[in-house]
């Protein structure tokens, strides 16, 4: 995942996201009890960054841990989906 910043205010203005069909599938043999929610093909954000941010080893208050805190409420707020891609 790449995430924008704005030049100004230094907060998230944007996030491109690769990949998220493998993604899900990684997260449901890696952590069972977790479930993704997709309706008609969609699938909201904050899943994906929450999924991803609960499955990594980090610490709790790094770059990368406070940028997916960041995405995630940006998510919520937003209330953003992306499309899932079935192989």
């Amino acid at each position: 995942m790449t995430v924008y910043y704005s030049q100004e205010t230094n907060e998230v203005v944007g996030s491109l996201i690769k990949g998220v069909t493998g993604f899900c599938k990684k997260v449901s043999e890696t952590m069972p009890g977790f479930k993704i929610e997709i309706r008609e093909g969609r699938v909201r954000l904050v899943h994906i960054f929450r999924a991803r941010l609960w499955g990594s080893e980090r610490k709790p208050r790094d770059l990368a841990t406070l940028t997916y805190e960041k995405l995630i409420q940006v998510a919520e707020d937003s209330e953003v989906e992306t499309e899932m891609c079935f192989v």
